[in-house]
């Protein structure tokens, strides 16, 4: 067990003190299960290196929970999501993630932008989009119109696709309007008059 948390430290896991922001809770619990995966961590072992990284207020109520079952219980990493949640990313702050999922829309955001907004909001409503196909559809329904329209007359399903096409089209949008704003730039000044030919006319 000393090597393997020599280990997991090493890939410097984020510790959790109770904060109360319901973000802050599930975005712990994303990166240290991401690091469980990454060390192909054995089931058995995860919760106890979660544990450790609990603090302060957090640490009191693994605590108060801990009490409520037999000293040997063996936690799953699955119920101890279950419970972490119930305190501290409860229902109806799940509700709420997945009701912006279905209604995101790109707005002023980037490809980049929205793709990492998708993506941060789709796991709370994977019982909602349990495909790619409809996945795909929700992503491209959120578009800003121009981008929208480009990808329904693809129709892509698959969300990889979805996320490139437009993404693409975004950059050759921008650069052509690069383009234009230094044609016009090049135009105007070829017309302006020289200050040599103002203060000869003078």
């Amino acid at each position: 067990m000393s090597a393997l948390l020599r280990d997991f430290r090493q890939h410097d896991p984020p510790q959790f003190g109770g904060e109360p922001d319901p973000s802050a809770a599930d975005l712990w619990r994303t990166e240290v299960e991401k690091i469980f995966d990454t060390m192909q961590c054995t089931s058995e072992y995860r919760v106890p290196l979660a544990i450790f990284l609990l603090q302060g207020e957090a640490r009191h109520w693994w605590s108060s929970v801990s009490r409520m079952v037999e000293p040997d219980f063996m936690w799953t990493l699955e119920e101890f999501v279950v419970c972490f949640n119930k305190k501290f990313f409860p229902e109806h702050i799940h509700e709420q993630r997945a009701l912006e999922f279905e209604t995101i829309v790109q707005g002023e955001m980037t490809m980049s932008q929205y793709e990492a907004q998708h993506v941060a909001l789709y796991c709370f409503t994977s019982y909602l989009v349990d495909n790619e196909k409809r996945k795909a559809y929700r992503f491209v329904s959120g578009l800003r119109p121009i981008l929208h329209n480009r990808s329904v007359g693809h129709l892509l399903t698959i969300f990889d696709e979805v996320v490139h096409q437009p993404l693409v089209y975004e950059e050759d949008w921008a650069l052509s309007q690069r383009t234009k704003e230094q044609c016009s730039t090049r135009d105007q000044k070829s017309k302006a008059p020289s200050s040599s030919s103002s203060q000869h006319q003078h």
